[in-house]
């Protein structure tokens, strides 16, 4: 079976692990996760997928986004330089502040799947370890998803409640800093060496991600399984 993967970096898996690569032999997947990428952008390059004939035969798309949306605002908070970098790539991908307007764009995708006859899996927005984040704010996104699967007749994965079940500490938090040379020298590393995520997550003793937000084995092994159990 094929599957279309929609998502951001958590999909992509440059920095950190792609549940992707823990999927079942059988399931094919098409990565089709993009590094910074918003729920605007995620629909805009849905509408060009379904309408494709390169992908027609796909029939199940597993959709996991809506994380950059909460964090780029926040990473905009940090510093002077962090806003400076963030309020052009806020404004450039139309990321989306408000809960009610996530809600009805996130919508509007599960609408247009319907209407072309295609399955999903939604994946809910994951438990964020840094300083300052909302966890009440993904938690009702979480609940506006949620919803929407139970309404359109969707598969929903809690990745929230799955990483806290997986907690054996108090979650640790962790910061990127008021300046991102560090996160360009993570991303450098982690790209050259796939092997270093996992080192990453144990020297900053982390326990579900490498940098605070992108996962490490554990976390993506989690998600897999359970997509896994959807899709069959």
């Amino acid at each position: 079976m094929k599957l279309m993967c929609i998502g951001d970096s958590l999909t992509f898996g440059s920095i950190g692990y792609s549940f992707i690569q823990y999927l079942k032999p059988e399931l094919k997947a098409i990565n089709r996760g993009i590094n910074g990428e918003t729920t605007f952008g995620a629909y805009k390059r849905l509408q060009k997928y379904i309408e494709n004939p390169r992908y027609s035969e796909i029939q199940t798309y597993i959709i996991f986004i809506g994380t950059n949306d909460i964090l780029m605002p926040y990473l905009s908070t940090l510093s002077p330089f962090w806003k400076l970098q963030m309020q052009a790539r806020i404004a450039l991908k139309k990321c989306i502040e408000d809960d009610d307007a996530f809600a009805a764009l996130y919508e509007n995708m599960l609408q247009l799947l319907t209407k072309n006859h295609i399955n999903a899996v939604l994946v809910g927005l994951p438990m964020i370890q840094m300083e300052g984040i909302s966890l009440k704010k993904i938690q009702a996104r979480n609940d506006s998803i949620k919803k929407l699967a139970e309404r359109y007749g969707m598969a929903y994965i809690d990745t929230y409640s799955l990483q806290q079940w997986a907690l054996k500490s108090p979650l640790r938090l962790y910061s990127w800093g008021t300046i991102s040379i560090l996160r360009i020298l993570d991303a450098m590393i982690m790209f050259v060496f796939p092997f270093s995520k996992n080192l990453f997550s144990k020297a900053r003793r982390l326990e579900l991600t490498v940098d605070g937000v992108h996962f490490n084995s554990l976390s993506a092994k989690l998600i897999a399984s359970e997509v896994n159990k959807c899709v069959y």
